[in-house]
């Protein structure tokens, strides 16, 4: 009995102290992105390409995956 006792008495202060620990890390908090918006007409093929490569290595993420 007091075996048990020992062990649980052990577990709770080991979730106390991992709980404490985990709170005491500075949270970090994100921004969202800008929203814009893009109007097609009228764009050159160079404000094509310079959309597609904003879009490769910003929002669309794509570098995680693929390379350039």
């Amino acid at each position: 009995m007091k075996t048990i006792v020992r062990i649980i008495l052990f577990m709770v202060l080991l979730l106390c102290f991992y709980t404490w620990f985990s709170n005491s890390v500075p949270q970090v908090r994100g921004e969202p992105p800008v929203e814009q918006t893009v109007s097609l007409r009228g764009m050159t093929m160079e404000a094509y390409i310079n959309l597609g490569r904003e879009l490769f290595n910003g929002k669309g993420t794509c570098t995680l995956c693929h390379n350039a």
